[in-house]
């Protein structure tokens, strides 16, 4: 799902006047569903360290799984048949859905996501 977006994305960036109006949906979509991810991520860093959302680094790594996540969720919900466009729009509306569960700290921007569990060593 994620290599025929990516594949969208770098056929949009190295021929825009001739990607078709399917793809330029795709990559809009895909897009979206990165960026609320990287917010979750953002956001979840900032409760849990208690930092101000501008302040929390984010990685590759976290921003890939958050990612991951939402559209094996979207997969699940809209079926392994389902259009690529119709998996990312399912997930960046999970994104938005769960970005209004959750209240994060004062002047930090809205979570797209719920808090990761805790390990159980921590709850000890």
């Amino acid at each position: 799902m994620l290599s025929v977006s990516a594949q969208a994305l770098d056929d949009k960036g190295t021929n825009p006047s001739g990607s078709s109006s399917a793809a330029n949906v795709l990559v809009a979509a895909a897009h979206q569903v990165v960026y609320k991810a990287a917010v979750q991520v953002a956001t979840t860093n900032s409760v849990i360290q208690s930092l101000p959302v501008t302040t929390t680094q984010l990685s590759v790594q976290d921003v890939s799984a958050a990612t991951l996540s939402a559209v094996a969720q979207a997969v699940d919900i809209v079926g392994p048949l389902s259009s690529e466009v119709d998996v990312m729009m399912t997930a960046s509306s999970l994104l938005s859905h769960q970005a209004s569960i959750v209240s994060p700290v004062p002047g930090a921007v809205p979570m797209s996501g719920p808090l990761p569990a805790v390990p159980v060593e921590m709850m000890h």
